[in-house]
This record gives structure tokens, sequence and C-alpha cells, in this order.
């Protein structure tokens, strides 16, 4: 029995051999697994879009991607959704997913997966992972370990979140044929600087290397996004957001001040640890980050000096934003612009 392409939201073209191993070259991406694994992670989300009858909201890396210049966009190696459906709906339309992809000759397993933090009741947070294995031609690594995409599912009311339309979207090696529903820009800023907030409401601090993809997301949308009423809008996403937080988390309330203060300190931080050579030579998972997941022509110029010099961007950056939500003070953004921007030059040499 062949295969049945119809079923598929893409060309089944999009998934060869020939087509992955086209674009991984023509972007200099060296992991070719990884780059298929990004082009699957559009598939499904474009799958379960329609499956979920608009019940789930694209946010976290591969909605970044989507407001990311295309010569500056990485690849990501996850899909993270808000939902509003129940664990069980989940897994009854996930199951039935995978059964449509094996009847069409698409080799899927679709399991959910317990976090250990969650099985061990340290992590409260309402969140149903899925780990998906679909038919995949490379490799992942030299041991021949095969790739497998995960779903994270974070259970709220979606209607309380405001979303946006992504119309002709294109990412590394996929031209979307589809228009994906995502949180909007300032909504996911607000979202990606909470996460520098390790000691209050932001990222586990044994997940800390993964901070360098939020800076590298952050500092390019941040780039892209500059104006004074974009960072009236991520201020005031940025407020609406902290209560989620704390209700997701299960923690109690913290003033806003703190939790700018937390994100501040991670910031510098992180600007004074990459410039330290010895810290350099040992961080493998960041370099791993930089030589399979950007383009050829950024990881060239990227090394954790870079990292440093982008978390040193953020860092004035988050100086002004910090003015701006506390004292609704817009003066120090427009004093920074030009140290800014002379940042960023330095940069791009």
């Amino acid at each position: 029995m062949k295969t049945n392409k119809t079923l598929l939201k893409h060309k089944y073209s999009s998934f060869s051999e020939d087509r992955i191993a086209s674009e991984a070259n023509y972007y200099g991406i060296y992991n070719k697994s990884i780059l298929e694994r990004h082009i699957w992670i559009y598939e499904m989300h474009s799958q379960l879009q329609v499956r979920l009858r608009g019940n789930c909201i694209l946010k976290g890396g591969a909605c970044a991607q989507l407001y990311i210049p295309l010569e500056k966009q990485r690849c990501t190696e996850d899909l993270d959704l808000y939902t509003s459906l129940t664990p069980n709906k989940l897994r009854t339309e996930l199951s039935c997913l995978g059964k449509e992809f094996n009847q069409s000759k698409l080799k899927t397993s679709i399991r959910e997966y317990i976090p250990k933090g969650v099985r061990a009741g340290k992590n409260k947070m309402p969140i149903t992972t899925f780990l998906v294995t679909l038919p995949f031609i490379f490799n992942e690594n030299k041991k021949n370990r095969r790739a497998f995409l995960k779903i994270d599912f974070l259970h709220v009311n979606i209607r309380k979140i405001e979303t946006n339309i992504v119309k002709n979207g294109c990412v590394l090696g996929l031209k979307l044929n589809y228009e994906p529903n995502c949180i909007t820009p300032h909504a996911l800023m607000a979202g990606k600087l909470m996460v520098f907030a390790v000691n209050t409401i932001g990222i586990e601090k044994f997940k800390k290397d993964k901070l360098y993809k939020n800076i590298y997301d952050l500092f390019y949308l941040v780039n892209k996004y500059n104006s004074l009423q974009d960072m009236e809008l991520i201020s005031r996403y940025f407020i609406n957001s902290i209560g989620l937080e704390f209700y997701l988390k299960g923690i109690n309330p913290i003033e806003v001040k703190y939790i700018l203060q937390d994100i501040l300190n991670e910031l510098e931080f992180l600007y004074t640890e990459n410039i330290n050579e010895a810290y350099i030579e040992t961080n493998e998972k960041v370099q791993n980050f930089i030589e399979n997941y950007l383009q050829y022509n950024i990881e060239s110029k990227l090394n954790l000096k870079t990292f440093g010099m982008m978390a040193n961007y953020l860092l004035h950056w988050t100086y002004a934003f910090e003015s701006i939500v506390l004292y609704r003070d817009f003066d120090k953004f427009l004093s920074i612009e030009s140290a800014l921007s002379e940042l960023k030059y330095t940069m791009d040499e």
C-alpha cells in the first residue's frame, strides 16, 4: 500500500531526503536531522490546529521564528501550545491523529510523557506532554538514535489570550501552507523576558542552558519591535502575564519590581560569564546550539562572547523597560537608543 500523501498539509516532497538535504545545504545547517524535525514541527502544528478546531495557540520558539526575519531564524526542537481542552480530550485527539498517520503509511508513534518533576509532585503546572516519532529520514546523531518531537500543551483559558494569525509564513526549509494561530509578538516578548527571572517566576535553574535560545530570540525580536508603541504593548502584556504565571506555577504573588530586578541580575550574570574564557570552553550545550540550530551565516559569527554582547544589549533594554513598567517613564528608552544602536552595530561587524 502506497503512502497517502494527501493527509499532509504541506507538499510531501518537503519531507523528502533530497529536499531536506538541499535546504540544509542552502541555509548551512550541519545537522539535517534538526532541520527535518523543525519542518515536521510546523506540519504537526497545522494538523493539530485543524483537529483541535482552534483550541490551541502557538507560543514558544516555534512561534518566535514566525516573527523573526527569515535570515535570522533558527531551528526549534519542540512545540509549545496553549489549550483549553482537557488532558483526556487531547489524548483522544492525538491517538486518532496517530492512527490516521499510520493508516496512511506514515509510520508514527505518539505517547504521553510525564516529566519526573510532575511525577514527584514538584512541578504543579497544568501541562500535558506528548512525545512523537514520525517517519524521519535522518538519524539524530552518530549513534543512530532516532529523533522525536515533543509537544507541550499548557492548559489555560484561551479566551483570555490575544492572538494573531500569521499569514504567508515562511520558516527555515518550509513555506507554510496554513495560517498559524499564535500569541501576539508583544505577548511573546513579555513571556520570553520573564524566563530570565530564574529566582522568582522564570525558568528552573537546572534548565539555565536554555536561556541562550531565549537571548537569541529576544535579541532579534527587540530589534524588530523597537518603537515606543511596541514598548508600551510589551509592558502591558508583561503586567497582565505575571498573574497567569503565579497561577500556573502555584506560587504566591511577588511584587513586579522584584521580578524585574531578578531579570536584570540574570542578564548581567549572563553578560559577565560569557566574557570569561574558562566558561566559554566548557559550555558544550551552548556550543551545540550554535553549531546545530543556527544558519551558517550566523553560526560562523556567533560565539559565547557574542552571546554576552547580546545579553548586554538586552540588559540595557530591560533597564529602560523597567522604567516604563514601574514609573511610566519613557525617557530612559529614548536616551539609550543610540547606545543600543552602537551595540548592535558592533555585533553586526
